[in-house]
């Protein structure tokens, strides 16, 4: 994904996988923080309808509004 497609928070997302979750929509919360500040390269996504937040890299999640 070049800069220009990189995930925003509030951007909507079609869930690849996880398969327990595929095909469901999601929130880009922001991007995943480790505790010692260091970025993990994955994304927080939120699933409201699970009441749900996944840690996923970009290749699990297809954005719908960009």
């Amino acid at each position: 994904m070049n800069s220009s497609n990189l995930p925003q928070a509030g951007d909507k997302v079609l869930i690849i996988s996880p398969a327990y979750v595929a095909g469901k929509s999601g929130i880009v919360c922001g991007k995943e923080v480790f505790s010692n500040g260091e970025l993990s390269g994955r994304w927080l996504i939120e699933i409201a309808s699970e009441s749900l937040v996944l840690s996923l890299s970009v290749n699990d999640f297809k954005m719908l509004n960009k």
